[in-house]
Order: structure tokens, then C-alpha cells, then sequence
């Protein structure tokens, strides 16, 4: 975890983090500090909750155990997807922000991060999801 980040933190408070994520606090202490690393789950969890009660949305799992899979950071707010609802036949067209504001789902900022290490396809509930280009069609 880097300074902008523990100082984000600091903003938001440890003991609001530890109630938000049903988190003791001496434990998150331990996280935050390095000493314990926390399992993906609770990693999930713990940026999951310090993205919501921070005015910045700078936390990955990655800040809570950083021997994690390196795809769960955050991709670039600016890449540009296209997503295709095969349940009604509609796609359209949004950047990174747009999709983590419309659904805060860690694991489709997985799926995100796939198709920009070279996936060509993803799947998340009913939607399939590649990365926008030109080239790229709706139904």
C-alpha cells in the first residue's frame, strides 16, 4: 500500500474500515501494517468497504495482501468496454469509471482486467464483455 493510500486511510479511519467490513481491529491494524496478510475474501472485502467510505476509490485487495493475483488492481479508469446483455440482446459502450460506479463488483474489475492483459472475451452474469474498439458491433 503506498503513502496516497495510508493516508487515505487515515482519513477514513481504521475503526470505520473494522466496522464496515466486520473486521476487528486489531487484526485490520496488522493487515494495514503488513505483519498479517489478509485471504482474498477479506482482502475483497476490506477494499470493497474502504473504496465505499472514501471519496477516492483507490483500493484493491492487492493493499491488504499484496502476494495476490496482480489482475485485481484496478484497470485504468479511461479504457473503454463493450458490453453485450445477451439476456436482452443490448449492448453498450463504457469506460472502466462508468462500469465501477454502475456495479462495484471486484470480480468483474476481474474480468476488466483480463481483457486488458489480452483476453479477448469475458463473462460476467449476462453480460459479455470485450474491450470497445471500431471494430467492435452491438447485436
Amino acid at each position: 500500500m503506498n503513502d496516497i493510500k495510508r493516508a487515505q486511510l487515515r482519513v477514513i479511519t481504521l475503526t470505520r474500515l473494522a466496522q464496515a467490513s466486520d473486521t476487528s481491529l486489531p487484526y485490520l491494524s496488522k493487515v494495514v501494517s503488513g505483519k498479517h496478510k489478509a485471504s482474498r475474501a477479506k482482502a475483497e472485502l476490506l477494499a470493497r468497504c474502504a473504496n465505499q467510505l472514501s471519496t477516492k476509490k483507490i483500493f484493491d485487495p492487492n493493499d491488504f495482501n499484496d502476494e495476490l493475483n496482480p489482475n485485481l488492481k484496478h484497470v485504468c479508469d479511461d479504457v473503454v468496454f463493450l458490453l453485450k446483455n445477451i439476456s436482452c440482446h443490448c449492448a453498450e459502450v463504457l469506460t472502466a469509471l462508468e462500469i465501477s460506479k454502475r456495479f462495484n463488483d471486484i470480480d468483474l474489475i476481474v474480468c476488466l482486467s483480463n481483457l486488458v492483459d489480452g483476453e479477448r472475451y469475458q463473462t460476467w452474469g449476462p453480460y459479455l464483455i470485450e474491450l470497445h474498439d471500431e471494430e467492435s458491433t452491438g447485436w
